[in-house]
């Protein structure tokens, strides 16, 4: 549920206020980033700052077109932060499918990542296979 301080501000923004949307930002844009780099960490196991700009931004025009359609479509259920995060986790799963088209990214399918955390390396990898990997590559 939204504090009556986000329901305020949500308001303001929806209604046009002087000053409203760049509360917003400075609120939100920290939220918005967070889950940019979550989602770009666990599918690719990094993040590229263009990616994370281009999530982000995305993510900030999702919001803004339509005259807010995506923020007046916000009920409620949960807190605007939770909202945001998962418009955002959206989006930038989106981009990484859109780059993976294009052959940027290479990772992990898309469809098992939201069941599982990305697999770390294993720090005890059999020497042999490793230079056996270099070697065919």
């Amino acid at each position: 549920m939204p504090t009556p301080e986000e329901s305020e501000l949500l308001g303001r923004c929806l209604a046009g206020a002087p000053r409203a949307w760049e509360e917003f930002l400075d609120r939100y844009r920290g939220v918005l980033e967070r889950a940019a780099q979550a989602t770009l960490r666990r599918v690719v196991g990094s993040v590229r700052e263009d990616d994370l700009e281009a999530v982000v931004e995305a993510a900030l025009l999702g919001l803004i077109k339509d005259d807010y359609a995506t923020l007046r479509a916000f009920a409620g259920r949960s807190s605007l932060a939770g909202y945001l995060q998962a418009i955002t986790t959206r989006i930038a799963l989106n981009h990484l499918r859109t780059e993976r088209r294009k052959g940027w990214l290479r990772f992990r399918p898309l469809d098992s990542v939201a069941e599982t955390p990305a697999a770390e390396p294993a720090p005890d990898a059999d020497p042999q296979r490793i230079a056996a990997l270099h070697a065919a590559l």
